[in-house]
């Protein structure tokens, strides 16, 4: 290593070093396509000089990225929905999906969107779990791999009462099963059909109520993070919400 830029940062290179290994795997590549072999420490502990001229740029970036991943955080949430019906026929988990899918659908959308649609003004993504082909274990899988904002489970109050101890202690908030106040009315049997091509059934009538509970619950708060208003909004509809 350069002993002039040694004794100007004596700590540099163990400093840029550590900060490489965090850096995920896109920002280096960014880094070498942009400056070159010259741009990066070994990894593996060669040294190499690094120009202070480099680092600056970075920092900037990553300081940049972060601010970006943190502000589409705020914009957006994640949703598990547990499928677990006492008695599930052919075609269930597809009416429950796209139930919830048109709740999320109704308002705030937008041009070039990517999620999956919109919950309380905000971005929502979502993951279906279909119980009956994927046991519990397929919801620990999804809760390990992803974070989960809130789990909806459609099925008898025994199916969430199961799932609970898996949400224990997390940040993850549980939505029991709701009652139905409309489960058929012609407004939504209308939207259903214009939107998936079919006629809805009961179970997709719960997703739909499910979709619009976490609407209801997420849209006067703004966001998820309040988790004790959020778990309070939640619960304010379980015994039925006029849609």
């Amino acid at each position: 290593m350069d002993a002039s830029l040694d004794r100007r940062f004596p700590c540099a290179a163990d400093i840029e070093r550590a900060a490489l290994r965090r850096m995920p795997r896109f920002i280096r590549d960014f880094i070498f396509l942009r400056h070159g072999a010259a741009g990066l420490l070994d990894l593996a502990g060669t040294e190499r000089q690094v120009e202070m001229k480099t680092i600056l740029p970075i920092a900037v970036l990553v300081a940049g990225l972060t601010g970006f991943v943190e502000t589409a955080k705020a914009h957006s949430f994640n949703v598990a929905l547990v499928i677990a019906l006492a008695e599930p026929s052919a075609g269930d988990a597809r009416q429950v999906r796209d139930g919830f899918l048109l709740a999320t659908r109704e308002r705030d959308g937008h041009p070039d969107e990517e999620s999956d649609g919109h919950l309380g003004g905000l971005d929502v993504y979502l993951y279906p779990v279909n119980l009956e082909r994927e046991s519990l274990a397929g919801v620990r899988a999804l809760l390990r791999r992803e974070q989960i904002d809130i789990l909806a489970v459609i099925g008898p109050d025994e199916a969430a009462e199961e799932i609970r101890p898996l949400v224990a202690g997390s940040k993850t908030q549980l939505l029991g099963p709701g009652r139905l106040q409309s489960a058929s009315t012609e407004s939504f049997t209308n939207a259903f059909l214009a939107a998936f091509g079919y006629r809805p059934a009961t179970p997709a009538a719960e997703g739909y109520n499910a979709g619009r509970r976490i609407d209801a619950a997420v849209r006067p708060l703004g966001g998820v993070d309040d988790r004790p208003s959020l778990r309070r909004a939640l619960d304010e509809t379980r015994n039925g919400l006029d849609w």
